[in-house]
């Protein structure tokens, strides 16, 4: 009565399906990378904003509200695709990429069309290495 119910689990030498890659990055250091990439990407939008003017109020809450939303959304990206097969997880960069990248030129004095296409190229750039990256280290 005192035996405590075990549950099947996945042993470390036992292979993973095909396709599906073996995270082995912690939930601090998804964390750690998340906030630094956020805190990164904030600022840039923040001085991007400014335009070569003045700091305002506006460029700094702007670029904090930016960094949090980045931080968040890679995190997520990170923690939701961990377990795909790796064209899945090129999609998913590379579209929170392109999002990302499409939005900081059009902070700029740059076209729609313009920040559209740097975000397009910016993101299969990003998708393609992430494939390769991903599909080289599959188990």
């Amino acid at each position: 009565m005192g035996a405590h119910a075990v549950i099947p689990g996945r042993r470390a030498d036992q292979p993973l399906p095909v396709g599906v890659t073996r995270s082995t990055a912690t939930p601090r250091a998804i964390g750690g990378i998340s906030a630094a990439l956020g805190l990164v990407y904030g600022l840039y939008v923040g001085l991007v904003d400014r335009r070569g003017g003045e700091l305002t109020a506006g460029n700094v809450w702007l670029g904090l509200v930016c960094g949090l939303l980045f931080a968040a959304l890679f995190a997520g990206v990170w923690q939701a695709l961990r377990a795909v097969t790796p064209g899945l997880r090129a999609v998913g960069f590379g579209v929170l990429t392109a999002v990302a990248m499409g939005f900081l030129a059009s902070r700029g004095d740059g076209s729609v069309l313009g920040s559209a296409v740097l975000g397009l190229a910016v993101g299969a750039g990003i998708a393609i290495g992430t494939y390769y990256y991903c599909y080289s280290h599959t188990d």
